[in-house]
């Protein structure tokens, strides 16, 4: 049963009129399928006497990158030869798209070149291994050796080797460009926020979470952005903030400090100092930032002075082990609060849960 298969190839003849389609047969195999072939316009040659042309043809199989066909009229004549470059050609309507064109000129060439052309025509999405072997009868060990001259070349970035992944450097920089220009158009808008949760830039730009973390990491190093507890902001900016709240800053550090790791809800600030929610939590974040404030699970905060006084005790016991009763002495805290704090410390890499008690790292 044959099943139509619309590929875009090099020929290495001209259609009779250029930008329009002629009837023909391509043969493969050594049998012959009627075909349509659309010339792509004239002045968009695939350079060296050879011609882009898109082929539209019923066939038993599959053609993939680089198998080759003749053409022939429909009453058998020889017309030429041709080689797919990409198996699965755009709609009829693009065909005066000058944007594909560049990608076949790198698809007419080798292992390496093709891969560059998939990954960028991926974009931001990546090009995966499954992908090319779906278009290519190329073996995974010599894709990711061309991956691997790509990537030395600076042309593209291996995200996971097997199986291979990889992102072309033209579409990780402009990524990276529409973020940050996205990050300024929402902080122009909305001024009083600290910025744009991380699951709403994927959501945006429809990324992989592999192809997100390595944009935030890269905008992070350049100093271009800022990442705090789930919240992307530019690095240059600083939430607004009226004298009154400035004030409630300070009040709140103070509590927490005075307070000798007695956590506090949010709900409780919030009542105190008459804020809504989002402002709250602004707030809270802007004393984590600031290294006032270090947050925990369930809502937990507490002064960043007394967590290192209570590490440095720790550290100081010269103790290997540690049971929650004597961490409850050691702080004068009740469980309901001694808890989540020795999870903060499992976080931070101080102590690690053994049984019912810790071990001190």
């Amino acid at each position: 049963m044959n099943m139509r298969q619309c590929f875009d190839a090099r020929l290495d003849f001209p259609v009779k009129k250029a930008g329009a389609s002629l009837k023909a047969l391509i043969v493969v195999r050594k049998k012959s399928y009627a075909a349509e072939v659309h010339e792509y316009p004239r002045g968009e040659t695939a350079g060296e006497g050879g011609w882009f042309a898109r082929v539209s043809a019923g066939l038993p199989f599959f053609l993939k990158w680089k198998d080759d066909f003749e053409v022939q009229t429909e009453g058998h004549l020889p017309l030429g030869r041709g080689v797919v470059l990409h198996p699965e050609s755009e709609d009829a309507k693009k065909l005066k798209s000058r944007k594909r064109l560049p990608m076949l000129e790198r698809l007419s060439g080798d292992e390496k070149d093709m891969l560059l052309a998939l990954a960028e025509e991926k974009g931001f999405e990546g090009l995966r291994e499954k992908d090319v072997l779906a278009l290519s009868s190329v073996e995974p060990e010599r894709l990711e050796a061309a991956a691997r001259k790509l990537e030395e070349e600076g042309k593209a970035r291996i995200l996971v080797f097997s199986p291979l992944f990889i992102l072309s450097q033209e579409s990780f920089e402009f990524l990276c460009r529409r973020i940050v220009e996205f990050l300024a158009q929402f902080h122009e808008k909305h001024s009083d926020a600290r910025g744009v949760a991380v699951d709403k830039i994927a959501k945006r730009f429809e990324l992989s979470e592999t192809v997100l973390q390595l944009a935030l990491k890269h905008l992070l190093k350049a100093g271009e952005a800022q990442v705090l507890d789930g919240i992307v902001a530019l690095a240059s900016f600083k939430v607004p903030l009226s004298p009154q709240e400035e004030d409630i800053l300070t009040e709140m550090e103070k509590m927490c400090f005075e307070g000798k790791f007695s956590a506090f809800t949010p709900e409780d600030i919030r009542q105190k100092f008459q804020i809504s929610t989002t402002r709250l939590q602004t707030l809270l974040s802007l004393l984590t930032e600031r290294k006032k404030i270090v947050q925990g699970k369930d809502g937990f905060y507490i002064h960043r002075r007394w967590l290192d006084e209570i590490v440095k005790r720790l550290r100081e016991s010269r103790k290997k082990e540690l049971s929650v009763a004597d961490f409850k002495t050691m702080t004068g805290l009740s469980r309901k609060f001694a808890i989540p704090l020795l999870e903060l410390l499992d976080e931070m890499g101080v102590t690690k849960r053994r049984g019912p008690g810790r071990e001190i790292l």
